[in-house]
């Protein structure tokens, strides 16, 4: 067994603070907090030319939330297979499921042929284009162009699923 010292021995440190000694006074939190709001505020460093990262969208958070909320509302296709599969007979599950897989696949081509350029595309605020309007959106020709094409396929992606 170790001796017993009367020198105060410093206290453990708590689990979440990684070695980092914890902010004595409200002060220092504020400035901590301060100082990283500071650092989440700052533009990142733009990507190199030809690196992997040069199609990460500015703003992460947005594309983060795109992507899970795209993908929860396709998988509610899969939801909707088992309830119409519940919904009919044994031998008729595999029709059911099908259709639903040619639903989602005919749907994503009609969708990157012409759904978006048509949704989204050009001035006219009841639908999207107009006529003459250039067709920058149709086969996602112009996604490429764009100044963040990883945010751009995102948003496709997104409004596709619903």
């Amino acid at each position: 067994p170790a001796p017993l010292t009367s020198e105060p021995t410093d206290p453990p440190r708590p689990w979440h603070s990684k070695g980092a000694p914890m902010a004595d006074t409200t002060q220092e939190l504020l400035q901590r907090i301060e100082a990283l709001e500071r650092r989440l505020n700052t533009p990142p460093p733009p990507a190199s030319p030809g690196s992997s990262f040069a199609y990460v969208p500015a703003s992460t958070g947005d594309s983060f939330f795109l992507l899970c909320s795209g993908l929860m509302v396709f998988f509610m296709q899969c939801g909707f297979g088992m309830l119409e599969s519940g919904s009919v007979t044994s031998r008729s599950t595999q029709a059911i499921l099908l259709k639903n897989l040619l639903d989602a696949c005919i749907s994503g081509l009609l969708w990157w042929m012409v759904g978006h350029a048509v949704a989204f595309d050009g001035g006219n605020g009841f639908i999207g284009g107009e006529v003459g309007f250039s067709p920058s959106s149709f086969f996602t020709a112009g996604y490429r162009n764009a100044d963040d094409p990883g945010y751009s396929y995102l948003l496709w992606w997104f409004q596709w699923t619903f």
